[in-house]
């Protein structure tokens, strides 16, 4: 579901003046200026007061906001249970069936003028495709892929079959170090890349974590290397992008793996963590991250890790 005008909604507290637009003065006032009581889009205030009065909103027709994502409301009823998930102002909902669906609808009416986009299908890029035969959802970004490697004019590059190469190591001393070198990586959109696909690493490609990881280290001087390691990476995701993230199944049961490559740093020899957690099918959280002290002891390493891959178990 999509709120139309969804800016127009929010209250100001502070004290906003705008000048009458053009072709709307009024006559004799055209020196006036206009006390805003809404907001407007491009307004600074105008995202954070949208979000408050849809937040009251939701609590004024029985929703609550969960602690641990303030974006996700929930109403549970002796007639049924529903799930609004919100980004800015997009909704996506789930109801334990349609009569509570059609009735988190009419709600959500009262209060704003909605357009039904009907079953979810895409989500910030994201293509949700469901099965009901194995009770999934898979999740795809091969069309947002797409765009990047065509932005990076990858799309006919050879296919490879890892994230990074095996038999490359990357450090910070393969950055540039002559003027010549440093003015020709600025021509080289190194950032770009490795935001772009950061959004995929987060959001259904656990398999390039460690690889994004890897190669945010060197954001402030990338050398060639670092780029053409980067390239590899997105030229790994072209070639696997109709792979899909599938969550859920019959049976629900959570299930966690943690790993440790000790001193795995060649600048710094810090140990690398890393953990990964299913819930009946796919992954629902992972992590790769390098660990905050230098340990001599690689059995001290396994602690860290451990205790970091724990803290994420007793979360979920």
């Amino acid at each position: 579901m999509d709120v139309k005008t969804a800016f127009l909604h929010g209250n100001l507290k502070e004290e906003v003046f705008m000048e009458q637009p053009e072709g709307m003065k009024e006559p004799g006032k055209e020196d006036w200026v206009c006390y805003m009581h809404k907001t407007l889009y491009g307004l600074m205030q105008a995202a954070c007061a949208w979000n408050l009065h849809l937040h009251h909103a939701m609590l004024e027709i029985g929703y609550v906001c969960i602690s641990v994502d303030h974006c996700i409301y929930m109403c549970n009823t002796p007639r049924g249970s529903s799930i609004v998930a919100v980004h800015i102002d997009d909704m996506a909902a789930v109801a334990s069936d349609k009569a509570e669906m059609a009735r988190l609808k009419e709600e959500l009416r009262k209060l704003f003028s909605l357009i039904d986009l009907g079953e979810l299908k895409w989500l910030l890029g994201i293509m949700v495709t469901w099965d009901c035969n194995t009770c999934t959802i898979l999740l795809c970004q091969a069309t947002y892929i797409e765009s990047i490697a065509k932005h990076l004019h990858l799309e006919d590059a050879h296919p490879v079959t890892t994230p990074l190469d095996p038999h490359i190591v990357l450090s910070k001393d393969l950055g540039p170090t002559s003027e010549e070198e440093k003015i020709w990586m600025k021509k080289i959109p190194y950032l770009t890349a490795v935001g772009s696909i950061m959004y995929a690493a987060t959001a259904t490609h656990p398999d390039i974590t460690y690889a994004i990881q890897h190669l945010s280290q060197f954001n402030c001087n990338p050398g060639n290397a670092h780029w053409t390691a980067t390239q590899h990476v997105i030229q790994y995701l072209y070639t696997t992008k109709m792979r899909s993230l599938v969550l859920g199944g019959p049976k629900i049961k959570l299930t966690g793996w943690v790993d440790l490559d000790w001193g795995a740093c060649m600048d710094t020899h810090h140990s690398m963590s890393g953990y990964a957690f299913s819930l009946s099918s796919g992954l629902v959280s992972w992590s790769s991250k390098k660990q905050p002290t230098i340990v001599t002891s690689s059995t001290k390493a396994e602690y860290i890790a451990s205790c970091h891959g724990t803290k994420e178990a007793m979360w979920l």
